[in-house]
């Protein structure tokens, strides 16, 4: 009965042609500069604001984020909720292990355990779920060592919870 917040909205699809999803493709970059050599720490992401124009969305009542997600080779992916209340990217995220299969992802939206959590760096400031921008999904070279590129897909994204009204 919940209504995805976007559906096969981009081009790509699944390798198996089973329908269009968000698809991330990329390769992470080179090394620093300088002696010794140091390896950027490269992230990439792809992010669906949640409303037109910078305009936030209330989810305070919502439950969770489900979506449905794969990538060519075993990733580590944060799926990341930006709020206008932190600016410093120290967002709260839930790491999610992505594999070749398609299944369905939950993110409780809250703090504590199947729930969200604070990156370890900036200000820490609360979850605040009436300042949401955006859903997003960050690769992390640094949490992803061995891989140099990848393809990720991710469809079928619901807020559980809250009642999504398209723009007309």
């Amino acid at each position: 009965g919940e209504v995805p917040f976007f559906k096969g909205a981009y081009g790509g699809g699944y390798p198996d042609g089973s329908g269009n999803a968000a698809k991330l493709q990329f390769r992470f970059g080179t090394t620093k500069p300088g002696t010794p050599p140091d390896t950027y720490d490269n992230n990439v992401s792809m992010n669906c604001p949640l409303g037109a124009d910078d305009v936030l969305l209330n989810l305070t009542g919502a439950q969770s984020i489900t979506f449905q997600a794969k990538a060519d080779k075993a990733l580590q992916v944060e799926m990341v909720l930006p709020t206008a209340n932190i600016t410093d990217y120290a967002y709260y995220s839930a790491l999610i292990n992505v594999g070749t299969a398609c299944p369905k992802y939950t993110s409780i939206l809250a703090t504590g355990a199947g729930g969200l959590t604070r990156r370890n760096f900036g200000v820490n400031k609360p979850l605040d779920l009436a300042q949401a921008q955006a859903v997003g999904w960050e690769v992390n070279k640094g949490k992803n060592g061995a891989i140099t590129e990848a393809i990720l897909w991710v469809d079928d994204v619901i807020i559980q919870g809250h009642t999504f009204v398209a723009p007309e």
